[in-house]
Order: C-alpha cells, then structure tokens, then sequence
C-alpha cells in the first residue's frame, strides 16, 4: 500500500531544433510529423510552408519547399495542420487555413480537394481539414473540424466516395417521439 514510481515511458536521446540541424530558417509552427520507414522524420513546418526531412540518424536529409501550382504560383499552406508522404513521394497536405487537401508530386500541386458541397447540405461549416491519411488502394481519408459526419473518404482523383465512421441513425417511432417531445 505504498506509492512506487513509474517506469520511464521514454528517455529522449537528444533534441533536434533548426540549429541543430542548420537551418537557415528557423522551424515557425511546425504542426504534424510522419515517420516513413526507410527515409526518415518529415516534419510539416507549417508557418514556412515547408516539409523537413529529418534522417534516422537526427540530420538533416532535405527542405522540400518552393512548392508550385498549376499555374506557377507558389503554394502557400501555413497554417496546416496534417499532412502526409506516400511511397512515391507525394504529399498530401490537410491546408486547414485555406480549406483545402492538396496533394504535391515533384514540388507542383496535382490535386485540390475542397469542401463537397453536394453532400453538406445541412451545415455551411467551412473545410477545415486537420488531418490527412491514405490507403494502399489510393483512397484519401480526411478529418474535418466542426464536421460530424464521419471521416471524409475520397477517391484518388479526389471525388467524394462516402463517410466513415459516422453514426447512423435509425428513425423509428421512438426516436421521432423523443423529438417530438423534447
């Protein structure tokens, strides 16, 4: 009946800052990080719309910035908050701030996924992507702020496929009593 310390959960082995790993730039919010087996620790260093990858062994790999539209305007995401790296080096990129998903190969934008008005007929809330994953067969997950309808699924060409997760709800004459009464 006596109190016993926890173990340790981790034991950091350093700490890896713009300095440290030579950056020009100071890191300016960065928001989310994706360890990708092999490559290393990219980090989305959303105030400088850039991507850092960090090597396994803490140093700095690459800056992937300067990234392009279509046009040949530069892609500003500040204010992202997820993001993440397929095999091929594509990113998808949840740009909270500009209620957008855009997906970067070679540094140029070749795909923006925006609000699906179609299926949101019962709210105006914006598309205020937080987070952004994918599946092998090029489905592309998005969770949404202030929207409860499940996870976005899209497909590959960025066309809205369906919810996930979301809870159904089954009318029955219980149900619309309880509405009625409340």
């Amino acid at each position: 009946e006596e109190s016993v310390a926890a173990p340790e959960g981790y034991r950091e082995s350093g700490i890896i800052s713009s300095k440290t790993l030579g950056l020009e730039k100071e890191f300016n919010t960065p928001t989310d990080m994706f360890y990708k087996n092999g490559k290393g620790l990219y980090v989305l260093d959303s105030g400088n719309s850039r991507v850092v990858l960090i090597g396994e062994d803490g140093r700095l790999i690459n800056v992937f910035s300067d990234f392009k539209m279509e046009d040949g305007s530069s892609l500003d995401f500040s204010g992202a908050q997820g993001f993440a790296v397929t095999d091929d080096g594509r990113f998808y990129i949840a740009d909270t701030e500009h209620n957008r998903v855009v997906s970067v190969y070679n540094n140029t934008v070749d795909l923006i996924i925006e609000r699906p008005d179609s299926v949101l007929v019962n709210t105006d809330a914006a598309f205020r992507a937080t987070k952004v994953a994918f599946n092998s067969d090029g489905n592309i997950f998005v969770i949404v702020e202030g929207i409860d309808q499940g996870i976005f699924v899209f497909g590959s060409d960025g066309s809205f496929s369906h919810f996930s997760g979301s809870n159904e709800v089954k009318v029955t004459a219980e149900v619309v009593l309880n509405n009625i009464l409340k």
